[in-house]
């Protein structure tokens, strides 16, 4: 019972839609992938140069 106004509100919205609103919504996602990818690849290396110094540091205190 209470499925139903949801598929008919969904598939209303879906018969609403534009060609250019699909396209700024592939826009939209490929653009947050991008920053995603970005911000993962600056935080892994990152992640990296720290764990170096902190290796460093650690053999120069133990020798």
């Amino acid at each position: 019972i209470i499925i139903s106004p949801v598929i008919y509100f969904s598939w209303d919205a879906v018969k609403g839609t534009s060609g250019s609103d699909y396209v700024e919504s592939v826009v939209f996602i490929l653009m947050a992938g991008f920053a995603m990818s970005v911000c993962y690849l600056f935080f892994s290396v990152l992640e990296k140069v720290i764990n170096a110094r902190k290796s460093k540091d650690e053999s120069i205190y133990h020798d």
